[in-house]
């Protein structure tokens, strides 16, 4: 069985050759109709050729270019490694910016109450973390003024969200030292 940048490449050209559906591409190849598909599947996610409609392929204008510049092809990874993994959409900081995105100033035992949930652990602590990585890092700011707490003295800490930039939480990568915003694709320093 040949490597997958040669399978890329063979069926780049086929295509562009006129071989359009997966038919022709199994007449035309001396490949296997199940390395065909895969083949024509990562195609599709690299952007170079797009579907027409059912079976059916053409090359995209990327493809196009790949093809007249004779480049090469090559398999692994075609998107630059980011180190960035995919949000969890139900995780204790998803939910607790989701809280913080619907009300304009908040304490963080208002977001914990909101978001928590009985399998969360320690989520006071993870509420306080989350919130001075978020100030740190601008999107969070502090209201000079302090909630009124009954039997205590000093009140609590007022926040309002200053950069709310979508739906997706902001991840802490630690290594770096920044808060990714993976709604805008943008850094933040965590000062």
């Amino acid at each position: 069985m040949a490597g997958t940048a040669t399978l890329l490449a063979a069926v780049l050209g086929a295509i562009g050759r006129g071989a359009r559906s997966i038919d022709d591409l199994d007449a035309h190849l001396p490949i296997r109709r199940s390395d065909i598909h895969r083949t024509v599947h990562r195609l599709v996610l690299r952007k170079l050729i797009a579907r027409e409609e059912a079976g059916t392929y053409q090359l995209t204008a990327q493809g196009v270019s790949v093809l007249e510049e004779g480049r090469v092809l090559r398999s692994g990874n075609y998107r630059p490694l980011t180190g960035r993994r995919a949000p969890n959409r139900d995780s204790f900081r998803q939910r607790a910016w989701n809280a913080m995105r619907l009300q304009p100033r908040f304490e963080v035992d208002d977001i914990v109450m909101l978001a928590r949930r009985a399998d969360d652990g320690n989520a006071i602590r993870s509420a306080y973390r989350f919130v001075d990585l978020l100030k740190r890092s601008g999107y969070v700011a502090v209201l000079p003024a302090r909630a009124e707490r009954i039997g205590s003295t000093s009140g609590a800490r007022v926040f309002r969200l200053v950069r709310d930039t979508g739906e997706i939480a902001p991840m802490h990568r630690e290594k770096l030292g920044v808060m990714s915003d993976l709604n805008t694709g943008e850094d933040f320093p965590c000062r």
